[in-house]
C-alpha cells in the first residue's frame, strides 16, 4: 500500500475530502498532513506570509478532528539555521514551543538540524522525529547516523530519487522508515539549495518579499525555463512510477504543497493515489506553478511513459549526466511553451536579478 504525507489546509472539509479520499482507494492511504504555525519561533524552510495562517485554538482543532478521522498530524520545524541564539534562549524557546505542541496532540515533528533531532530525542522521546529533506541524506553512512541520533523517518534527498539501486541499499542497510518526496520540480543538485533554505529560515517571520520572491526563486526558474531539459532531470515522480519503489520496500512519499489551495493540492493528490494520470506532467508540481502556467509549459505524461524506467533501466546516473543522454534529450523537444510568453519572462527575470544586485 501506498501511504502519502500531504500539506494541511487548517479546515475540517479538508479532512473529510481526505477521508473520502482514503475510502475511494484499497492500495492508497493518506497517513497524515503536515504545517506549522507560520510564525512558528524556532522557524521553518518556508517563509511565513506564504504559509496557512492558523493560530493555536484552531491549530488543536484540526489536530483533534484529523486523527478522530483516521489521519495524523506532523508539525514541521524544519528551519535550518538558529541564528544567533544562545545555547540556553534555543533551549528555551523548544522546550516552551514543543510542550505546546503536545498539549495540541502533535506527536511528530519533522527537523533539518541535528541539534533539534538530539534535542527532542533527549528531552521528548515520546515525539517521533522526522528527519527533514533538508538534511539532503543520500548515503547508507547518512541515514545511519540519522537513526543514531533519534530519526525514526528519514526522507531521503530528492537527487536519488532515480538511483533505485542506492535507494534499495540504503533501505536494507538502515532499519527505519523513508520517505520520497515525489512532485519536486526544484533543480536538480541545485547549488542554491542551502542557501535558499537559510534564507527562508531567516525571513520565516518578517521577510522582505521582494528581494526572497527574486532570488533564488528568478535564477531557478529562468535556469529551466531556459533550458527545458533540466525540467525533467528534477527528482519527480510519476504516479505510475510509484511502483518501482515500492517493489525495493519504499511505500512512503510526500506530496509539496504548503500554501497551495485545498482544490489544486487535492487534484493532485488524487492522481498519485490512483497511480495513473492523463495531462501535463507539470500540472503535479508546485515548484514554479505559477510561472510554469504562465508561459504554457506543457509536457503530455503519456510522453513520459516508460521514461525513468529507461533511465534506471541503462543505470543512468544523474550525479555524471547533467541531461546529456540521448533519452532526456528527446522528451525534452517535446516540452512546449508559449514561446513569445517564455522570452518576455526570460527577459524579466534578467532584469529583476540586475536589478538586486545594484541597488
Amino acid at each position: 500500500m501506498n501511504k502519502f504525507k500531504v500539506p494541511a489546509i487548517f479546515d475540517k472539509e479538508y479532512i473529510d475530502s481526505l477521508k473520502q479520499l482514503n475510502e475511494s482507494y484499497k492500495n492508497s492511504k493518506i497517513i497524515e498532513t503536515y504545517g506549522c504555525f507560520p510564525d512558528d519561533e524556532i522557524g521553518s524552510s518556508r517563509v511565513g506570509t506564504q504559509l496557512p495562517q492558523i493560530d493555536y485554538k484552531a491549530l488543536k482543532e484540526y489536530i483533534e478532528y484529523s486523527k478522530a478521522n483516521g489521519i495524523d498530524f506532523n508539525y514541521i520545524m524544519n528551519t535550518t539555521c538558529h541564528g544567533d541564539l544562545s545555547n540556553a534562549e534555543l533551549n528555551k524557546i523548544l522546550h516552551k514551543q514543543i510542550e505546546l505542541l503536545k498539549k495540541m496532540g502533535v506527536d511528530s515533528i519533522t527537523v533539518s538540524t541535528p541539534y533539534l533531532m538530539e534535542f527532542i530525542k533527549m528531552n521528548y522521546p515520546e515525539i517521533k522525529v522526522v528527519a527533514s529533506i533538508n538534511m539532503c541524506a543520500s548515503s547508507i553512512s547518512q541515514t545511519l547516523q540519522l537513526k543514531e541520533m533519534g530519526a525514526r523517518r528519514i526522507v531521503l534527498d530528492r537527487n536519488i530519487n532515480r538511483n533505485l539501486q542506492l535507494l534499495k541499499d540504503i533501505k536494507a542497510s538502515c532499519d527505519t522508515d523513508f520517505e520520497l518526496l515525489a512532485n519536486s520540480l526544484c533543480l536538480p543538485f541545485c547549488i542554491m539549495h542551502q542557501y535558499h533554505n537559510n534564507l527562508n529560515s531567516h525571513f520565516s517571520k518578517d521577510t522582505d518579499d521582494g528581494f526572497v520572491q527574486c532570488y533564488p526563486y528568478a535564477k531557478c526558474f529562468s535556469s529551466y525555463i531556459d533550458d527545458p531539459i533540466l525540467m525533467l532531470c528534477s527528482g519527480w515522480i510519476r504516479p505510475e512510477d510509484l511502483k518501482l519503489y515500492t517493489k525495493i520496500g519504499i511505500d512512503k512519499f510526500k506530496i509539496d504543497g504548503r500554501g497551495i489551495p485545498s482544490d489544486i493540492i487535492l487534484s493532485v493528490v488524487r492522481p498519485y493515489m490512483e497511480e495513473k494520470y492523463n495531462g501535463n506532467l507539470f500540472d503535479l508540481m508546485f515548484s514554479g506553478r505559477n510561472t510554469r502556467r504562465s508561459i504554457s509549459a506543457y509536457l503530455n505524461n503519456r510522453e513520459a511513459d516508460g521514461f525513468v524506467e529507461d533511465i534506471i533501466k541503462h543505470s543512468i546516473d544523474c550525479r555524471y549526466c547533467g541531461g546529456k543522454n540521448n533519452k532526456c534529450k528527446t522528451l525534452a523537444r517535446k516540452i512546449s511553451f508559449n514561446e513569445e510568453k517564455r522570452k518576455e519572462f526570460l527577459q524579466q527575470q534578467q532584469s529583476d536579478l540586475k536589478r538586486i544586485f545594484t541597488r
